[in-house]
C-alpha cells in the first residue's frame, strides 16, 4: 500500500522522564555558539567589490549598524559580496557567522523557524515565535546573513524587536529592495564600474573584465586574451551593464563560441528584447544571456534544465537522475555553462535568477510540470519510507542528516501533495520532526492532513501516532489519547502489530504524565508481552526502560535501577542512541534516589552526549538542566552557570518541556551564593509560572527551602518586593532575568 510503513519499522514512543535535581561535579561546558551549517561552499573565486567589500566590513564593525542591507537588481552579485563578507568576519564574530538562505521560502511566516533551523535550535507552537528565537540567540555575538529577502518583505518588521532583544545580533541582508525599516543601513550594489567603449589600454584593470576572463579561462584554459578579443569582452561587459552573473553566463559559452559570435548574438537578442518589452536596462541585459543560454542548449539540455526546477534547496545526483531523467554528464554540461552549481557532497543548486527562469520554463509546460512533480514526490516518499528502519540502529544519525539536507524538498512535496500523498509522507517524517525539534512545523501538518477523513491505511495509523505525540509535547493530553485510540483501533483492523504496539505504547506515556500510574502499567505489560511475542527488540528497549520509570516512581529504586541497565545495554547492542539517550535521563535519576551521586551524573553526562549527537532537542535540554543543578548542589557555581544557560535556551523553544523548571534551578544557584533578592525573585516566578505543569517534588522542596532561608537575610519589605516582581514575570522576561544575573566568579570553580 502507497505510503505503509513496514511492520516492525515503528519506533517505539518512550516515556521521556523529567529533568530534576542531583549533586555532582561534572564537564565544563561553555555556553559558545551554536551548532549546525555556518556559511556556503564556495565554488567560484571572488573578483573584485574590494570598495564594496571594505564598506561591509567597516559598517558593520562600528556599534550604530547592526542591520545592513545590500540592495540591487538580481544577479549583481549580492549573495557572492555577502558570503565573502561573512568569511571574513568570522574571527571576528566569536559565535558565528550563519548563512539563512529565504529562496525557497512561500512565506514570511516561515523566516524564524528558518533561522532556528540554521541556529539548530527549535521554536514551540505555543508562545512568540519571535521571542523564542531571541531568547535562544540572547546576548551571543552572532551575524546571520539573510539571503534573498525581496519576497517576503512583510516578514521584516519582525528584525527590530529581535535586535532590541540580542544586543550583540547583527543582520547582513540581500534584497533586490530596501526593508524600510528605521534600522536599516543601506548598500547600494550596481554592476562592476566598466572601461569606456573601446579602451582596450586601461580594459584590465576593471572588475567586470576581470571576471569575465577568469571565467573563460575556467571554461577554456586556451583562451588567449588577444588585442581584438579583449575589444570583444569590452564591448560584451558593457552590453551586460557589468552584471555579474550575466558575465558568468556568458564566459561560459567561450568554450562553444567563438567570442566574436557570442558577443554579435547577444547583442541581437537584447535588440529582440528590448523591442518586445520594455526593461529596466540590467534587466534586458540578464535575460539577454538567459535567452541565449536557452537558445544554445540542445533539446535534451533544455528539458533537463526546466525539470530541474521541480527542486528545492539543492538536490542529489540520485534524485536528478530519478526524477527528471538527467545523466552524470547532462548535469555536468549545465555546469560548465554555469546554468547549475557545485554544492559540497555532490550536490547541485542554482543561482536563484536561475532557478526562477527556470520555474518560468517549466510552467509554461503544465503537463511536463505535473508529472515532475509526481515523479518529484514519488521520489522524496520512497526516501522517507527508506530512511523509517534506518533511523533504528547504526544509521541513526546519517539518516537524519540526510532527511535535513532534503527538508525544503519534503516541505514542497507537501505543498503540492493530495490529502492521501500527504498523508503517507507526514507518517515517514514525523520522528524526523520530533527528534530535531520541528514541533510546530510538524503538528501543523498532520492537524491538518487529519482534520479530513481518508482511506483507512497504515499511513494514517502512524500520522496518529505522530499527531498524538506532538500534542502530548503540548500537553494536550486529550487530544493525544484520542488520535491514539483512533490509531489503535485502525491498526486493530487493518491486523497492522506494530501500529498497535505504537499506540498502546502511547497510551502508557499519556497515562503516565497524567498520573495514572495504574493504568499505565497495565498498558505497559500489554505492550511488553506482544513485543516479546513479535520479537521486537528495539520495542522491547522502550518497554523495559518505561517499565523501569514506572518502577522507580512507586519506590522499587533497586529494580529500576536493574530494569536500566537492561534497556540500555539493549538499546546500545541495537545502536539505538535515542533510546538510551533517554534512558540515561532516567537511570540519573534513580541513581540519585539511590544516594549515588557519582553514577547520576556519569548518566546525565552520557544521555546528554548521545543526544548531542542526534540533535534530540528534548533530552539536550533535560540533561543540561540536571547537570547544572547537580554542580550548584557542589559548589561548582560557573559550571552550574554554563550548564543551565544553555538548557534554558532549548527550554524556552520548547515550552512545553518546563522551562520554569530551569527557573527554579537558577534561583537554587542563586541562593547558595547568597544573592537572595535574585533567588526570591526566581522563585517567585517559578511559583507563578509552573502553574499544571509536571514538576518534581525534589525541585518544589528546594524552593521551599530558598523561601524559608531569604526570609531569615531579607528584610520583610525587600523578600514582598522580590516576590511580587517574580509573580508579575512572563516567561520570556524571567528568562533575561536570569541569564542577565551571571553568577559571582568567586564563589565556587
Amino acid at each position: 500500500e502507497p505510503g505503509s510503513v513496514e511492520p516492525g519499522s515503528v519506533e517505539p514512543s518512550l516515556i521521556e522522564p523529567e529533568a530534576e535535581a542531583s549533586p555532582q561535579p561534572g564537564s565544563s561546558d561553555t555556553l559558545t555558539s551554536f551548532e549546525g551549517p555556518r556559511l556556503p561552499f564556495k565554488a567560484t573565486s571572488f573578483v573584485g567589490r574590494e570598495l564594496e567589500l571594505s564598506s561591509i566590513l567597516y559598517q558593520l564593525s562600528q556599534a550604530p549598524c547592526r542591520l545592513l542591507s545590500l540592495v540591487g537588481i538580481g544577479g549583481v552579485g549580492k549573495t557572492r559580496l555577502a558570503v565573502q563578507a561573512g568569511h571574513e568576519l568570522q574571527t571576528q564574530t566569536p559565535d558565528g557567522v550563519y548563512f539563512v538562505p529565504l529562496e525557497a521560502l512561500q512565506s514570511a511566516d516561515l523566516i524564524p523557524a528558518t533561522i532556528a533551523g540554521i541556529l539548530g535550535v527549535t521554536l514551540s507552537a505555543q508562545g512568540n515565535a519571535v521571542n523564542q528565537l531571541a531568547s535562544a540567540i540572547a546576548d551571543k555575538h552572532t551575524l546571520l546573513i539573510m539571503d534573498n529577502f525581496e519576497h517576503l518583505l512583510d516578514g521584516a518588521k519582525f528584525l527590530p524587536a529581535l535586535l532590541r532583544s540580542c544586543p550583540k545580533l547583527k543582520l547582513l541582508v540581500t534584497s533586490r529592495e530596501r526593508l524600510a525599516l528605521e534600522e536599516e543601513w543601506v548598500l547600494p550594489l550596481e554592476g562592476f564600474a566598466l572601461p569606456a567603449a573601446g579602451d582596450v589600454q586601461n580594459a584590465q584593470r576593471f572588475d567586470a573584465v576581470q571576471l569575465f576572463v577568469q571565467r573563460a579561462t575556467q571554461a577554456q584554459m586556451t583562451f588567449t586574451l588577444t588585442p581584438e578579443a579583449l575589444e570583444d569582452v569590452v564591448a560584451l561587459c558593457r552590453t551586460l551593464a557589468g552584471s555579474p552573473l550575466a558575465l558568468e553566463l556568458a564566459a561560459a559559452w567561450t568554450r562553444l563560441t567563438p567570442l566574436a559570435t557570442l558577443r554579435r548574438d547577444i547583442e541581437r537578442d537584447l535588440d529582440t528584447l528590448s523591442t518586445q518589452v520594455k526593461r529596466a536596462e540590467r534587466h534586458e541585459s540578464l535575460r539577454a544571456v538567459f535567452e541565449y543560454s536557452w537558445n544554445l542548449l540542445t533539446p535534451r539540455e533544455q528539458t533537463v534544465f526546466k525539470r530541474l526546477a521541480v527542486f528545492r534547496g539543492g538536490f542529489s545526483v540520485e534524485a536528478a537522475t530519478q526524477v527528471t531523467g538527467a545523466s552524470v554528464a547532462d548535469l555536468v554540461s549545465l555546469v560548465d555553462k554555469s546554468l547549475l552549481r557545485m554544492q559540497a557532497a555532490g550536490r547541485y543548486d542554482r543561482h536563484p535568477l536561475v532557478s526562477q527562469y527556470a520555474q518560468e520554463k517549466l510552467a509554461a509546460d503544465a503537463g511536463d510540470l505535473a508529472q515532475m512533480q509526481a515523479k518529484h514526490f514519488e521520489y522524496y516518499l520512497a526516501l522517507a519510507q527508506k530512511a523509517q528502519p534506518q533511523l533504528k540502529g547504526s544509521e541513526q544519525e546519517d539518516t537524519l542528516e540526510r532527511l535535513e539536507r532534503d527538508f525544503d524538498n519534503y516541505r514542497a512535496a507537501l505543498e503540492y501533495a493530495d490529502l492521501e500523498q500527504a498523508t503517507a509522507l507526514c507518517a515517514c517524517l514525523w520522528r524526523f520532526w520530533d527528534v530535531r525539534g520541528f514541533w510546530h512545523e510538524g503538528r501543523t501538518w498532520l492537524d491538518k492532513v487529519l482534520a479530513h477523513p481518508s482511506k483507512a491505511s497504515v499511513a494514517r495509523a502512524e500520522a496518529l501516532c505522530g499527531a498524538a505525540k506532538f500534542a502530548s509535547r503540548y500537553r494536550d493530553y486529550e487530544v493525544a489519547s484520542e488520535y491514539l485510540n483512533d490509531s489503535l483501533a485502525l491498526s486493530r483492523t487493518l491486523d497492522y502489530s506494530a501500529g498497535v504496539l505504537k499506540a498502546l505504547n502511547g497510551l502508557a506515556e499519556i497515562n503516565y504524565h497524567r498520573n495514572r500510574l495504574g493504568e499505565a502499567a497495565t498498558y505497559m505489560k500489554e505492550v511488553l508481552a506482544l513485543s516479546r511475542a513479535r520479537g521486537d527488540e528495539w520495542m522491547l528497549a522502550g518497554v523495559i526502560s518505561n517499565l523501569s520509570v514506572l518502577a522507580r516512581e512507586q519506590g522499587r529504586l533497586e529494580e529500576a535501577h536493574e530494569l536500566q541497565r537492561e534497556s540500555v545495554q539493549l538499546s546500545q547492542k541495537l545502536g539505538n542512541k535515542k533510546g538510551a539517550a533517554i534512558t540515561f535521563l532516567a537511570m540519573g535519576k534513580t541513581a540519585r534516589r539511590l544516594g549515588n551521586q557519582q553514577a547520576a551524573y556519569a548518566a546525565y553526562e552520557s544521555s546528554l552526549t548521545l543526544a548531542e549527537d542526534l540533535g534530540f532537542q528534548g533530552v539536550i535540554a533535560a540533561a543540561l538542566y540536571n547537570l547544572g543543578a547537580l554542580d550548584t548542589a557542589m559548589g561548582y557555581y560557573q559550571k552550574a552557570q554554563h550548564h543551565l544557560a544553555r538548557s534554558l535556551v532549548v527550554h524556552q523553544t520548547l515550552k512545553e518541556l518546563d522551562a520554569p523548571n530551569v527557573l527554579g534551578a537558577f534561583g537554587v544557584l542563586y541562593a547558595k551564593q547568597e544573592r537572595w533578592v535574585t533567588a526570591v525573585t526566581l522563585a517567585a516566578a517559578f511559583e507563578a509560572l509552573i502553574e499544571a505543569k509536571e514538576v518534581d517534588a525534589e525541585t518544589r522542596a528546594e524552593i521551599k527551602q530558598v523561601w524559608a532561608e531569604a526570609k531569615n537575610h531579607l528584610d520583610e519589605n525587600v523578600f514582598n518586593d522580590a516576590v511580587a516582581e517574580g509573580s508579575r514575570l512572563t516567561l520570556d522576561a524571567a528568562a533575561s532575568y536570569a541569564l542577565d544575573a551571571s553568577p559571582n566568579p568567586s564563589n565556587g570553580v
